[in-house]
């Protein structure tokens, strides 16, 4: 055969395998936080979750899985500084892909219907997508975050507001590229410039073909995924709806009635102390009054306090009491967004639904810019036009979306340690977890008495997703 890029001639083999409900589907993700509280000493984990579990299984803590511990604060600020951590995880799923993993000695009493064990199963791996926020996503795919294109589906452009010292990019004309939309990336177009950024040493240059191209250089996700399966960085880099919806849209909305006082804050404090939550909503993070917060606006609120501030909280506050009718127009279009990803979404989405998403997210972006100015129109405003591209590929915002990563950075901080080389602190803490998760298995009685059960798993697996196949293997 010929290789189609450097057109050397080499032997290949073909070889067949067949579909087996043992293979794996990962979730990937990246994420970077504070365990101190303090950007200075910065942290960050790379993470995996089993796409063809069930969700109910799936957003449990115990079932993200560490790929590692990085620490930020000594890694350079360099595009391609991830690169070296992420590269033992993708090796392990082009082995797993190509090859495959051999388990030995499949417990026969965990039956998989329609499938019929041997001694010896073959177990492959693939990437299904990679989720993050916006500027994770951009670490790891290699787009440009923000910036003059900033946007990793389309080929928009953005401009900086006229007379202002604020070289911010700001993304407008939404109601003309509602009619004619931008034009969309594909990887076949995107690969060369992708390269000729890679090629460039100039670091002056290298800027200025990363604000016109939209790309700081080529994605490890893409030189490993693409030409095995067709992993799509441009496609199946999805957005994750709590930090575009909850922590940007919904907070920034908020934010702004409050400063420019559209609405009394008394009245504010007050409805959002006596509001009437059922116990469902209560059990977990409600929206606490203003004096609560200590006049730190809603900086304190979490993004779950901020999406059942959206729905249901803001249709009953603001209703009667914005004089502004745009202003009441587009906090109902957040809150109608906010209610189908977390409300009737939750339980399926169909095709009206999907086109009912395309556009409220449309109608918000034309509204956001001709009443309440370009300055609003970020980057985050303009990804929910994208959003339902993701639900098409992969269905219902929660099967990928960040919630469940981030709590399970709460279990890693809480973790005993000194306060030095906590990296390797939580990544032994994490290995003892996974490597002794499958080994225990808890048979509930009746009486409410549990008896932990040792089984006994040999194989010949190596590599960073070790865990993740020995616990599927016992669990799935």
């Amino acid at each position: 055969m010929e290789c189609p890029k450097c057109f050397e001639i080499f032997e290949h083999c073909i070889r067949v395998t067949n579909g087996s409900p043992l293979n794996l589907a990962l979730i990937g993700h990246w994420d970077g936080w504070q365990p101190f509280g303090t950007s200075y000493r910065g942290c960050g984990s790379l993470e995996v979750s089993i796409a063809n579990m069930t969700k109910n299984d799936r957003n449990h803590v115990e079932e993200v899985y560490v790929v590692g511990f990085i620490p930020c604060y000594q890694v350079p600020n360099l595009p391609e500084a991830l690169d070296p951590f992420l590269q033992p995880l993708l090796q392990d799923i082009s082995k797993g892909f190509i090859d495959g993993f051999s388990i030995f000695n499949y417990p026969r009493e965990i039956g998989v219907d329609g499938y019929q064990t041997s001694e010896e199963d073959p177990v492959r791996v693939l990437l299904l997508c990679w989720t993050g926020d916006h500027p994770g996503q951009c670490e790891c795919g290699k787009f440009l975050n923000q910036g003059k294109s900033g946007c990793s589906r389309c080929k928009m452009l953005g401009k900086t507001l006229e007379n202002s010292t604020n070289t911010h990019v700001y993304y407008g004309e939404n109601r003309f590229h509602f009619r004619y939309p931008w034009e969309e990336r594909s990887i076949e177009s995107s690969v060369e410039d992708m390269f000729d950024i890679d090629c460039e040493t100039r670091v002056s240059v290298r800027k200025a073909m990363s604000s016109a191209k939209g790309f700081t250089g080529t994605s490890i996700l893409h030189r490993y995924l693409y030409p095995l399966y067709g992993f799509d960085i441009l496609k199946h880099m999805v957005f994750d709806v709590f930090h575009t919806i909850c922590l940007n849209v919904v907070k920034n909305q908020l934010e702004r009635i409050l400063e420019l006082k559209l609405i009394d804050p008394s009245y504010f404090d007050d409805q959002v102390e006596n509001f009437p939550w059922t116990q469902e909503l209560k059990a977990g993070r409600i929206p606490h009054s203003l004096a609560q917060c200590k006049g730190v606006h809603v900086g304190q609120w979490k993004a779950e306090g901020l999406q059942k501030f959206s729905f249901p909280m803001a249709d009953c506050i603001f209703m009667g009491k914005l004089a502004d009718r745009h202003e009441l127009e587009i906090a109902s279009l957040v809150s109608r967004l906010t209610e189908l990803h977390f409300c009737s979404g939750r339980k399926s989405w169909d095709n009206n639904m999907i086109e009912l998403h395309r556009k409220l997210a449309w109608r918000l972006n034309i509204l956001i810019k001709e009443f309440q100015g370009l300055q609003m129109c970020t980057i985050s405003v303009h990804n929910l036009t994208h959003i339902h591209e993701d639900i098409i590929n992969f269905s219902s915002p929660d099967n990928y979306w960040c919630a469940v990563y981030e709590r399970a950075v709460k279990q890693y901080v809480k973790k005993s340690h000194n306060c030095k080389g906590i990296e390797a602190t939580f990544a032994q803490s994490e290995s003892r977890r996974e490597f002794l998760k499958p080994l225990q298995v808890a048979d509930q009685r009746k009486d409410g008495k549990v008896d932990l059960v040792m089984v006994s798993v040999s194989s010949s697996i190596n590599g960073g997703i070790r865990g993740i196949l020995l616990n599927v293997f016992l669990f799935s």
